[in-house]
């Protein structure tokens, strides 16, 4: 089986379940947390974040912070928190770049803090040094030739270095994938509830 017919399953079966039983159940509970570990793929990013978000908070409206689901449930929204990975542009021509998990921008977005690991204290870079991964969640702005696209957010699913620009693949299926230059992405930390 592939990883798409994998994931398509497991969605056909977190479906049925919350048409059969609801969404605050705990079978679909299981299932939904068996669809968000398979949405791995580059462009799946944004809605493994939905997912996952929507998946805790039922798990603690259900059950409570102590149960073993939600407990299950909160070490995987942890670790696709950790997918918010970068590099830096100086310090990606080597053979293994650093890795930073992005935390949040400053100064009106000019700089981005940025750690390596859970224990080292937030380092605050400029926004334009920091070169995204495949699969991270970001949002478009200040674009003046297709500013239809400002405030659209997608997945990262390709990237030139040497142009510094990348292929998003938009959470709003009716747009196209688009070749979006480095300083008018940033990184979508906190998702937009969809209405």
């Amino acid at each position: 089986m592939f990883p798409n017919e994998s994931m398509e399953t497991r969605r056909r079966a977190y479906n049925f379940r919350l048409a059969k039983f609801g969404g605050h159940n705990s079978d679909s509970l299981v299932f939904g947390m068996d669809l968000a570990r398979t949405l791995v793929l580059p462009y799946c990013g944004v809605e493994r974040h939905r997912l996952w978000t929507k998946l805790l908070t039922i798990g603690y409206c259900i059950h409570s912070h102590d149960h073993h689901l939600t407990k299950k449930a909160e070490v995987d929204y942890n670790d696709i928190q950790s997918v918010l990975l970068c590099t830096l542009e100086h310090e990606s021509l080597g053979d293994q770049p650093m890795r930073y998990k992005g935390l949040r921008y400053e100064d009106s977005g000019k700089n981005c803090d940025v750690r390596q690991s859970e224990q080292d204290p937030p380092v605050s870079v400029p926004s334009n040094s920091v070169l995204f991964y495949i699969g991270t969640p970001v949002i478009c702005h200040g674009l003046e030739n297709v500013i239809h696209l400002n405030g659209k957010i997608g997945d990262v699913q390709s990237c030139n270095n040497t142009t510094k620009q990348y292929g998003v693949h938009f959470e709003n299926k009716s747009l196209k994938p688009a070749g979006v230059e480095q300083n008018n992405l940033r990184i979508e930390f906190d998702l937009p509830n969809v209405e």
